[in-house]
């Protein structure tokens, strides 16, 4: 259900779809990690504003990201001002829309509020002791569920004031049991980070080529081991979780720099759209693939298929019982074996 959905302009209000689910499905980030799915009972075919919709509150601000829900609470965040000032987190009650608690924190950096930057672009996280926002100013917050302020940091400092990416910061932090992470990808100094749950300190953090993207990292179980693999401009990287530590990298890539990888077991999927330098989309469907982590292997992954014409321009892959969608941007979906490849 709670997929970045809503266009531009939308986030006035919030609704709530009409569904039944158990009290223990949680969505704690975005695209609730990647690699789970939940049973909904009752989904509606039709959305109205009379049928289909259990209740919609009025919002404060502007956000482009989806909500996470832990128990009976729904968080989501915004920016407001010209300049984008005010970050804003907010809890509602799942149940009825009720708005139990707003956070309104001042930007550590300002930029210019437009429909071509991205506003409140990435997902928080949530899990038993808190949430946890990232906003393109660069301020990532823990807070407790009752709205009390955890830890507060910037990821900003004096030789790095501002993402340079064109059209603002749009990655997702992903998480560990305790640790956020978070990827920052653009013109300047880029990284992959994690920081601590309990403290916001730095527990890691691993240099990355300057380059664009807007896609956010993944957190992928394999044996023992924890992966972080990051899908982004040019590159498919896997990095241990633990250290930081890259452990594989798939070169030759065109057009992931928007679409996440997404995962199921030790296998990822990786999506990519028609590059503007190779606007052939058949060349452009190679980049859409499957991968398999292999740690015992001297690569540390293998490539198991190629797309034959699929391709996803902003959405990331859907992989669901041995089938894996793709979207592109004028709407066409490709449903592809997910072991073979095979449209």
């Amino acid at each position: 259900m709670f997929e970045r959905v809503l266009p531009a302009g939308m986030l006035t209000s919030l609704l709530l779809i009409s569904f039944t689910v158990q009290a223990d499905d949680n969505w704690s980030s975005f695209h609730n990690g990647g690699n789970t799915s939940i049973d909904a009972g009752r989904l509606p075919l039709r959305w109205t504003p009379d049928e289909g919709v259990d209740w919609s509150v009025p919002l404060p601000g502007y956000g482009q990201s989806a909500p996470v829900v832990w128990n009976d609470r729904l968080y989501l965040t915004a920016v407001e001002g010209d300049n984008k000032e005010s970050n804003i987190l907010l809890a509602s009650d799942v149940r009825s829309g009720e708005i139990l608690w707003t956070r309104r924190l001042a930007a550590t950096v300002t930029v210019r509020n437009s429909y071509m930057v991205s506003r409140a672009a990435p997902t928080p996280l949530v899990d038993a002791s808190g949430v946890y926002a990232l906003f393109e100013s660069g301020d990532l917050q823990a807070f407790s569920h009752d709205s009390q302020p955890l830890w507060q940091r910037s990821l900003f400092d004096s030789n790095d004031r501002a993402f340079q990416n064109g059209h603002g910061y749009g990655a997702s932090p992903a998480q560990t049991h305790d640790a956020v992470i978070v990827l920052v990808d653009h013109r300047g100094p880029s990284y992959l980070m994690s920081a601590s749950k309990k403290t916001g300190e730095t527990l890691w953090r691993t240099e990355r080529s300057p380059r664009s993207s807007w896609s956010s990292p993944r957190v992928v179980r394999i044996g023992d081991q924890t992966q972080i693999v990051v899908s982004s401009s040019g590159t498919v990287d896997g990095y241990d979780a633990a250290t930081g530590k890259a452990l594989w990298s798939h070169t030759g890539v065109s057009g992931n720099l928007i679409p996440s990888a997404s995962a199921s077991g030790d296998r990822i999927f990786v999506g990519a759209a028609v590059s503007r330098t190779d606007p052939d989309a058949r060349s452009a469907a190679a980049s859409n693939c499957c991968l398999q982590i292999t740690p015992d292997s001297p690569a540390g992954y293998r490539l198991l298929w190629q797309a034959d014409k699929a391709v996803c321009d902003y959405t990331s892959p859907l992989a669901y019982r041995g089938h894996v969608y793709y979207i592109n941007k004028v709407g066409v979906v490709y449903c592809l074996d997910a072991a073979t490849g095979q449209q």
